[in-house]
């Protein structure tokens, strides 16, 4: 009978020191996809800082350029049947970083480019933005894209947004930028 409880004893150990190495290995898993996270965060954010605030002395079109360099690496179109979708999606992304220029100013440029998207959840308001952006003065060039999206359905407006929103949450699944 000892023998036994010994066993059990032995063995309930061994399983928590087990337990407890993965557990450590486990939170430092956590600790560097969390590092990475904060690296890609902060890359992020001084990119979005350089473009809307720090890049007063560019003039428009490189502004513009910046914004489909950033689009290009962003929104690749994998197959035919989503290049529609993928499109779409780069042309509302390149917008939304002009309109983030225009609105920034002296701002938090990564708050107010997460308010632009938090926007996108209602389709009708963020409609309204973008038809205001279109009539403004740097809003003018992106006009005949933001028409092409406003003429959509709201269902394929939506998944405009969807798939936009998408890419940018699979830019988060690569590599930390930073080690």
């Amino acid at each position: 009978m000892k023998q036994q409880k010994f066993e059990k004893a032995f063995r309930q150990a061994v399983n928590k020191v087990i337990t407890d190495d993965s557990r450590e290995s486990e939170l430092l898993k956590q600790k560097k996809i969390i590092a990475g996270c904060k690296n890609k965060l902060a890359a992020s954010g001084m990119l979005l800082y350089y473009f809307s605030c720090c890049g007063d002395d560019q003039s428009e079109a490189k502004r513009v350029a910046l914004a489909n360099d950033i689009s290009e690496k962003l929104f690749v179109n994998k197959s035919p049947e989503e290049e529609f979708w993928s499109l779409s999606a780069k042309d509302l992304f390149e917008t939304l970083l002009m309109l983030l220029a225009q609105e920034c100013g002296n701002n938090n440029p990564v708050k107010e480019f997460y308010n632009l998207l938090a926007m996108t959840q209602d389709i009708q308001k963020f409609s309204n933005k973008l038809e205001q952006f279109s009539q403004s003065d740097k809003g003018q060039q992106f006009s005949k894209i933001i028409q092409r999206f406003l003429s959509n359905s709201e269902a394929t407006k939506t998944g405009i947004v969807a798939h936009m929103n998408n890419q940018l949450l699979g830019f988060n699944d690569m590599e930390p930028l930073c080690s």
